[in-house]
């Protein structure tokens, strides 16, 4: 049986896969959502911020990129769900080893 070659390819664009794509998107609006809820306050940013902001995002891609050409397995969303989603420290206390005689 013939396998499409579609079906075995992840989803890229700009050479990213599409996971680690999404949060770069998002990475970026929120760049626009901090601009506009400081532009609210009265507190303006500049045009400075966004370049910053730009080489900062431009350096995010370079990294996710490459990451990516290496074929690292999900480099970004590897790493936020060790940062944020794993325990630091495993509990011990929970398992009980029987010996059976």
């Amino acid at each position: 049986m013939k396998v499409p070659k579609n079906i075995e390819k992840p989803s890229y664009i700009l050479g990213l896969p599409l996971d680690e794509f999404r949060i770069l998107a998002i990475f970026f609006l929120l760049i626009f959502l901090v601009y506009n809820i400081s532009a609210s306050f009265n507190f303006n940013l500049g045009l400075s911020y966004f370049v910053i902001m730009g080489f900062i995002l431009w350096g995010l891609y370079l990294i996710l990129k490459r990451s990516s050409n290496k074929k690292y397995p999900g480099f970004l969303l590897s790493f936020l769900s060790y940062k944020f989603q794993q325990p630091k420290k495993l509990e011990t206390s929970k398992f009980k080893i029987e010996i059976k005689k």
